[in-house]
């Protein structure tokens, strides 16, 4: 910015102050967008690479020549924002993955890894003065696409978006809603069967069912002499 924009080395650390606090800010904002996919049954890494992809997004504006300068410092913050609030979410993954004796063993080697950087500004510094500061940045862009593609490949491992916890729930959800369907389902055959019970009498009579209800009427009053009525007729 300061060769390019003619930004003072003042406003240079004022970008720099910038973008650690709205990594500090991002990174609560990019908590809740985590957890809001954990809650709706998604994998959350989804939104690490959602992060990641707005942050390639930034990145590329920076990378296109002749961009204004109101539009390239908010681009920079922004990129280097986006990168970075999704780091403890990342690390906590890492260690979920590590077996715990060797967790003491990765922090060394991450406390090792911070003095290159050293390393990385000299061979930057090499990129820029060969295809200057648009090369340093499509350099940048072409290796954090590689890392989201990889990142997005280990998410889509199992073939679906959602959890494995989610899908099992799920599959047992449906189980139990099929199980309890099917115990009180009634058919219309079964409904046949009923109606076409007959109910055991000292004759061949019918079913009450079948009985118009003056006749269960007059039964009801006087059982008796409706027998008395009936037994002639079964004899003949």
């Amino acid at each position: 910015m300061q060769v390019d924009y003619g930004v003072s080395p003042a406003g240079v650390f004022l970008v720099a102050f910038l973008q650690n606090i709205f990594g500090a800010w991002l990174t609560p904002v990019s908590k809740k967008l985590l957890v809001r996919l954990r809650a709706e049954g998604y994998r959350a890494k989804l939104g690490v690479v959602f992060i990641w992809s707005l942050a390639l997004f930034f990145l590329a504006l920076v990378c296109i020549p002749g961009m204004p300068l109101c539009v390239v410092i908010p681009s920079i913050i922004l990129m280097q924002s986006l990168n970075s609030c999704t780091r403890a979410f990342n690390r906590a993954q890492l260690i979920n993955f590590l077996p715990r004796e060797k967790i003491a063993v990765y922090m060394t080697w991450d406390a090792l890894n911070k003095a290159n950087q050293g390393g990385i500004a000299i061979f930057g510094a090499q990129v820029v003065a060969f295809a200057g500061y648009r090369g340093c940045f499509l350099g940048t862009f072409c290796l954090l696409l590689i890392r989201m593609i990889i990142y997005l490949a280990f998410t889509l491992r199992r073939g679906t978006v959602y959890r494995g916890g989610y899908l099992r729930e799920l599959e047992e959800s449906t189980l139990k809603t099929a199980t309890s369907e099917q115990s009180l389902l009634i058919t219309a055959e079964d409904l046949n069967c009923v109606e076409n019970l007959r109910a055991v009498y000292d004759g061949d009579q019918e079913s009450q069912m079948f009985q118009p209800a003056e006749a269960l009427a007059l039964a009801s009053e006087n059982p008796a002499k409706l027998q008395g009525g009936q037994a002639p007729t079964a004899l003949t």
